[in-house]
């Protein structure tokens, strides 16, 4: 009886410890990026030097955006997990701040895979759900990479100086791409046919058996739903902060941003600055001569989007992990 008391004591030590690890390490990051270089000191100066009266509706109106877009990420994210455990969207919402929380240090947000699989009961439900979290994190990449492969031709064709035939060729091998991987999206239900050596893995890859075409449908329109207003509120960010942009090339040069950060490998610790590089780069086709107004508007724009759609989540994301058991009993994890 003893030892049972002493095993739960240290098992509330112990996930008191690696709360107050997780929050101060997310804190530590987030404080890193905002106040090195006085980053949120000069959008603040930014935002006050904009010839608008508009600046608070327009901050309240882009983290609104942010709570849609979160949102309809725990929409999907339940749809995907109640093929191994039925939740309340409340808890889903709650897994995905914690998820943010968890991920926003690590390189390519590649924790938020774990992150959120705590508000989950049984062990094994845990372990798939970190593969269905996966499924979800394809189907937005998969939106990524159809709506960037549609406008990389016509950003290459319009910007860059290449022989037409060259063109043509990458175009077809665009479309064969993006042909295969979709393909492969709606045959996930069929990896086990690959890992028959794999006992122990086809135990839990199983559960992509149990999507149906119509299911994984669904999921891919709910993410192309979160990429929209990914879009839209880059681009009204883009616009707010002075830069004369078209909303087509906005388009244009957004989603190939958005394809070159999710294939790039990055390290947590400078994702803003190799992502207002990678914008300058970008944008700069679309100014035969990009001035100071120019770069400041896309490099305050990067700051400030980064700061509403993953700064502000990660902090929400704190208090929902005081919910959470990282370390719970044998009995628990068995049911």
């Amino acid at each position: 009886m003893q030892i049972k008391y002493f095993a739960n004591i240290n098992r509330k030590w112990i996930n008191t410890i690696i709360k107050i690890i997780i929050v101060l390490v997310s804190f530590l990051y987030i404080y890193k990026q905002l106040f090195t270089d006085n980053k949120l000191n000069l959008v603040y100066n930014h935002l006050q030097n904009v010839q608008s009266v508009y600046v608070i509706e327009f901050i309240l109106f882009t983290i609104f955006l942010m709570f849609v877009n979160w949102f309809i990420e725990a929409v999907k994210w339940r749809y995907l997990i109640r093929k191994v455990e039925n939740i309340t969207m409340l808890k889903s919402v709650f897994a995905v701040f914690a998820g943010v929380s968890i991920s926003i240090f690590t390189p390519n947000r590649i924790g938020e895979y774990g992150g959120r699989i705590f508000v989950l009961r049984a062990k094994e439900s845990r372990i798939k759900a970190i593969l269905i979290t996966i499924l979800g994190s394809l189907s937005q990449q998969l939106i990524t990479i159809i709506v960037a492969g549609f406008f990389i031709p016509f950003f290459a064709y319009i910007y860059m100086d290449i022989d037409l035939n060259i063109l043509k060729i990458g175009v077809l091998i665009d479309v064969i791409v993006l042909f295969c991987l979709i393909y492969a999206f709606f045959n996930i239900n069929k990896v086990n046919n690959y890992l028959k050596r794999f006992s122990l893995l086809i135990k839990y890859t199983s559960v992509f058996e149990r999507y149906s075409f119509k299911e994984l449908f669904n999921v891919l329109i709910l993410s192309l739903i979160r990429y929209g207003i990914f879009i839209f509120q880059y681009y009204i960010v883009l616009v707010f902060f002075g830069l004369n942009i078209s909303i087509v090339d906005s388009l244009m040069m957004v989603s190939i941003l958005f394809f070159i950060m999710s294939v790039i490998p990055t390290i947590a610790l400078f994702e803003i600055g190799v992502k207002g590089s990678v914008a300058l780069f970008i944008f700069s086709y679309s100014f035969t001569d990009i001035d100071s107004i120019a770069k400041s508007a896309i490099i305050f724009s990067t700051v400030f989007i980064w700061i509403i759609n993953l700064a502000i989540p990660a902090i929400m994301g704190w208090l929902t992990l005081l919910s959470f058991n990282f370390i719970t009993n044998s009995k628990a994890l068995s049911k």
